[in-house]
């Protein structure tokens, strides 16, 4: 039976989400009221994603947070790389911290802000 009770709307990340699949899964999820992050590592592609007109919606939602990425893609290529190959604490093997995982699995103060961003 279904649930009464509203449901918050999911949070997605969608890797590889400027072209083929990955932008029909983004368009579907946005349709259905998801908070979407999409992620490319093609600046070319997701600059062309912010600037399509056949989506105005899409290219509205995205276009601030591409323009972000591609100021600042140096810097947060250097914030990831600055953490690579070090060992890392989590707190424990079995019972981590989750606030630890998150430091290590979320390096970029810069990327993290910009994602930040779309929540607003």
């Amino acid at each position: 039976m279904p649930s009464s009770h509203a449901q918050a709307p999911m949070s997605v990340v969608v890797t590889g989400g400027s072209s083929g699949i990955g932008l029909a899964l983004t368009k579907l999820l946005l349709q259905r009221q998801c908070h979407v992050t999409l992620i490319d590592l093609q600046t070319e592609r997701a600059q062309a994603l912010a600037g399509q007109t056949d989506d105005a919606e899409l290219a509205a939602r995205f276009k601030p947070l591409a323009d972000t990425l591609s100021a600042n893609e140096q810097r947060i290529i250097d914030e990831l790389a600055s953490v690579q190959g070090t060992p890392s604490d989590i707190g424990g093997y079995y019972l981590p911290d989750p606030h630890k995982i998150d430091a290590v699995m979320r390096p970029s103060a810069t990327f993290n802000a910009a994602i930040a961003s779309l929540r607003q």
